[in-house]
């Protein structure tokens, strides 16, 4: 770089120049200097000709320097817009990391940035009088001594100070720590914790409390009971549980009794300073203080067990363990060993599962029979799990020549458990599918739709016009697939549920829709297959997934879309599932006249007594029934 900032090259370059222009005037001077001079011409005619020589020069030269100026603005020109483009882009930094610095503020609460603000300013200046005092001092030493610093040095150390102070003050936000006050006494400390965190031995706390009175004119210190037509009238259960948090209550009074009496015992002493005698002044304050923080700590202990008796109706019932009293507290409600708490309480179930059945798992009796299924009854399990548990015994286990299944004691226990847990179905109802078809025509048309609705819309009517597992639309595959005029069909290579080597998987038939296309399952499918043929990467299952990378999809994720648009018709999840679409389909078919024998080739069924059975359900229709009988009555 030159002296004032210039690139070299673009100086070399206008020297170039420059001599370029003086070379050229020198030899326009030689030429004029060798031309033969017209003598015989005259001298009027002479001195008319010289004046066009010289503009034709002057003009020659006049375009070189314009030249050779435009080559300079032009070199001038790259380099300061590459100057200017790298200034434009630190300013960018910079603004985004003032961004960054300042976006915290926005969530501190306007009275605290305040108040922060006129401290920080406070601060600021003070800080900057004793720079400046300093920063006096200092110039003062460098000029006596010749060395000052640059003021754009200093200016650079000032500017880098500014951020160190404002990210401190951030830390300062940031830290979501506990706040500490100043040390106490260590062996102070040491008690204290023992006393907040041990449970209290229960005749020294009666002794106790029974020791601390409460000052005749403080009513606000006295036992609080429940009212007496109230407590006859509650339940044994909340009856125990308010006399344990009454323990937590008299503890805390309790302790904060001896507060007052240490509080009343300070002013009287500061009322007559003259005549204390500081040694029993200073007994009479220990003892007070040590039976107020014994009070607390019982306190404490009791809320800690009354915290874990009300979590324990969330933890599983294996880890209730946890919620004993034995179970030593910290900082946290459960230990800091709390997980490894969980694996050794896993660890012992195991163990006790293995070990609790000592017998021979191959010859066991007919009351080790019993008693696990009773364990299994216990388990709120349902008589159809522990026919299965029996039917699974039966298959390996005999009792004098039978199989256990069949022993009568067993066979007379699962009709005990019959009677008391009777097996009841599901659905006793179907919800309409009338609901769902008018959600579905408001995803029309199909061709505006997002592949995502587009997806949830095509698996529902799937599932409504075909009656079909969840399973079965989960092999649907495009390689299988057979497209006509009206009509796309499906076979399968991979058995389905109702798959046996007697019967052959009937082929799965979607016809075109004509009567509305709204519902139109044919229409649906082809604006599926033609938005999701570039996405698909490897496989030709035909359900894919709307979101990157737009993989196959499982059966939990077709029933969780079917759930999604049931929910989204407005009926009630807690009442019907994703598998009660299927039961829903066949029922309004059945309502509907068609044969059962065409429901039964649909639904992939062998047998009649199973749709009659388990999906032949009457329309949940309590409303209209209740309104009809309304309407009945009231047009008597």
């Amino acid at each position: 770089m030159g002296d004032e900032g210039t690139p070299t090259h673009v100086l070399v370059e206008h020297r170039k120049a420059e001599n370029e222009l003086e070379e050229l005037q020198l030899t326009n001077s030689d030429k004029s200097k060798q031309r033969p001079s017209r003598t015989k011409a005259p001298n009027q005619e002479i001195k008319r000709k010289e004046p066009a020589k010289r503009i034709h020069v002057e003009e020659n030269q006049s375009l070189d320097v314009v030249k050779s100026f435009a080559e300079f603005i032009s070199a001038n020109f790259t380099v300061l817009t590459e100057s200017m483009t790298n200034s434009f882009q630190k300013l960018g930094e910079n603004l985004n990391v003032m961004n960054d610095n300042i976006m915290p503020l926005v969530h501190w609460p306007e009275s605290e940035l305040s108040e922060d603000i006129s401290e920080q300013l406070d601060v600021n200046e003070a800080n900057e009088a004793s720079e400046k005092h300093s920063n006096d001092e200092q110039n003062a030493d460098e000029s006596a001594t010749g060395q000052a610093e640059p003021p754009s040095k200093r200016k650079k150390a000032d500017e880098s100070a500014a951020p160190n102070k404002f990210l401190s003050s951030l830390e300062k936000k940031a830290n979501t720590q506990e706040a500490t006050g100043p040390k106490i006494n260590d062996t102070l400390a040491s008690h204290v914790t023992s006393i907040m965190r041990q449970k209290p031995e229960e005749e020294s706390e009666k002794n106790l409390f029974q020791k601390i009175l409460r000052p005749e004119n403080c009513p606000g210190l006295s036992k609080i009971t429940v009212n007496q037509v109230i407590w006859d009238r509650v339940s044994a259960e909340a009856r125990t549980g308010d006399v344990k948090m009454q323990r937590v209550q008299s503890a805390l009074v309790k302790g904060t009794t001896n507060v007052a009496l240490i509080a009343d015992l300070v002013l009287k002493s500061s009322e007559d300073k003259d005549n204390i005698d500081i040694t029993a002044l200073l007994d009479k304050l220990w003892k007070l203080t040590e039976d107020s923080l014994c009070c607390l700590g019982a306190a404490n202990w009791e809320l800690v067990q009354r915290r874990r008796e009300a979590l324990k109706p969330q933890i599983f019932k294996d880890y209730a363990h946890l919620c004993a009293q034995k179970v030593k507290f910290t900082d946290s409600l459960f230990g800091d060993d709390v997980t490894k708490q969980i694996k050794d309480i896993t660890d012992d179930n195991k163990v006790n599962d293995r070990t609790e059945w000592e017998l021979d798992s191959l010859h066991p009796s007919v009351t080790n029979v019993i008693q696990f299924l009773t364990t299994l009854f216990e388990k709120n399990l349902s008589y159809s799990s522990l026919n299965t548990a029996r039917s699974a015994l039966s298959t390996i286990i005999t009792v004098d020549g039978m199989s256990i299944g069949n022993h009568p004691l067993v066979v007379r226990f699962l009709k005990g458990v019959f009677n008391l847990r009777p097996p009841v179905p599901r659905y006793k109802e179907v919800c309409d599918v009338s609901i769902v078809l008018r959600f579905l025509k408001t995803l029309s048309p199909v061709s505006s739709l997002s592949l995502k609705n587009l997806s949830h819309k095509l698996v529902m009517l799937l599932s409504l016009v075909t009656a079909q597992r969840g399973q079965t639309l989960h092999l649907l595959e495009i390689n299988l697939m057979s497209t006509y005029d009206s009509s796309i069909v499906f076979t399968f290579n991979k058995p389905l549920k109702q798959s046996n080597p007697r019967t052959q998987v009937n082929p799965l038939v979607l016809k075109a829709y004509t009567h509305d296309e709204s519902l139109c399952v044919f229409s649906t499918l082809k604006e599926y297959l033609q938005r999701t043929e570039t996405l698909r990467a490897t496989g030709s299952q035909l359900l894919i997934s709307f979101q990157k990378p737009h993989k196959a999809v499982s059966r939990d994720t077709i029933s969780r879309w079917i759930r999604t648009v049931v929910q989204l018709s407005g009926i009630n999840l807690d009442v019907y599932k994703a598998h009660s679409t299927r039961a829903a389909s066949v029922s309004a078919a059945h309502r509907a006249q068609v044969p059962v024998q065409e429901i039964l080739r649909k639904a992939g069924w062998s047998s009649a007594q199973t749709f009659a059975i388990y999906y032949d359900k009457n329309l949940d229709t309590s409303e209209s029934s209740a309104s009809q009988f309304q309407e009945a009555i009231l047009t008597r």
